[in-house]
């Protein structure tokens, strides 16, 4: 998730580019202390085992047309209906230059991180997208609280938007209908080792052995 505040952190830095050299000083021990941060996660992430997958996604899925309509399936079914309500919304508002940049970042990010594949369950699309879903869900609700929208573009955005929840319908239906099928209780052993390797770690790696 933090790489996916990166774009959002760098948008911000651009903002303030003018008061950087006035603030130094905070701007030094931020990055320091982010450099800290990501040297203690990178040499977590080293002891996850090699086997691990880190693609790109057209290869994982055997080539460029097999990729293309999982692709599309997926930018449809999770968030394009959603994304398309904020220039509909907020074209005539005026915020909307000055969210503009964060909007176009948003999109970007939405389509690009699915193009990696990292982790048994594509862990680092989901995660690397969430703070670009909170800032596209954010958009939507902003969209909703406007009090100067024709009836008929009211009328619209909530099918755009009824269209855009089916994703989350789906998965909760098929959350409730399958409860307890997928992972029933059980003790980690009974797991599969990449899974318990990806999220906790391997054991003997040196950095649980000697640095914890």
């Amino acid at each position: 998730m933090t790489i996916g505040l990166l774009p959002y952190s760098l948008v911000c830095l651009y903002r303030q580019r003018h008061k950087i050299k006035s603030r130094w000083q905070p701007i030094f021990m931020a990055t320091l202390l982010t450099l800290v941060l990501g040297l203690l996660l990178e040499t977590f992430y080293a002891t996850i085992p090699q086997e691990s997958p880190k693609e790109n996604m057209i290869s994982h899925l055997g080539g460029f047309w097999n990729f293309l309509p999982r692709y599309l399936r997926f930018i449809v079914l999770e968030f394009f209906f959603l994304l398309l309500t904020i220039p509909i919304a907020l074209k005539n508002n005026k915020y909307f230059e000055d969210w503009k940049l964060l909007f176009w970042v948003l999109g970007i990010c939405l389509f690009l991180w699915p193009l990696y594949y990292y982790g048994i369950f594509s862990d680092f699309s989901m995660r690397a997208s969430l703070p670009s879903l909170f800032l596209l869900f954010f958009f939507v609700l902003w969209c909703l609280a406007q009090n100067h929208l024709r009836p008929k573009t009211s009328i619209f955005l909530t099918i755009l938007i009824l269209v855009g929840s089916f994703s989350f319908i789906s998965d909760m239906y098929r959350g409730i209908i399958k409860l307890g099928e997928i992972y029933p209780p059980s003790s980690m052993d009974t797991f599969l080792k990449d899974i318990v390797f990806q999220y906790l770690g391997d054991p003997a790696k040196h950095f649980f052995k000697n640095f914890f």
